[in-house]
């Protein structure tokens, strides 16, 4: 049920292109096999959490006080994006942590 309400929502986005609206339900972008519903969950779930614990960071941390939503969005790609690729001297490619926001 989730499944299908994901993909109705996704289809009326008609200001996204169609190939991209497709790409949204690919399991991997290369092979473009289409997501199952049953992974479509796990990675939903996953994303919940991740969300979860980035709201309790942020929170939880007085350097967040008095900055906007978009910087701390900016500063917690830049964290993710350090992660990632163990480059702290490398600035986060623009949009690279746009789904945070």
């Amino acid at each position: 049920m989730l499944f299908e309400a994901a993909t109705q929502i996704i289809s009326s986005l008609e200001e996204i292109p169609a190939d991209d609206r497709n790409k949204l339900f690919y399991r991997t972008c290369t092979g473009k096999l289409v997501l199952s519903p049953e992974l479509a969950w796990r990675r939903l779930m996953y994303t919940k959490r991740e969300t979860e614990r980035l709201v309790e960071e942020v929170k939880s941390n007085e350097e967040y006080k008095d900055k906007t939503h978009a910087k701390i969005c900016e500063e917690l790609a830049q964290k993710a994006y350090n992660k990632k690729y163990n480059n702290s001297k490398s600035q986060c490619p623009r949009g690279w942590g746009k789904l945070l926001i």
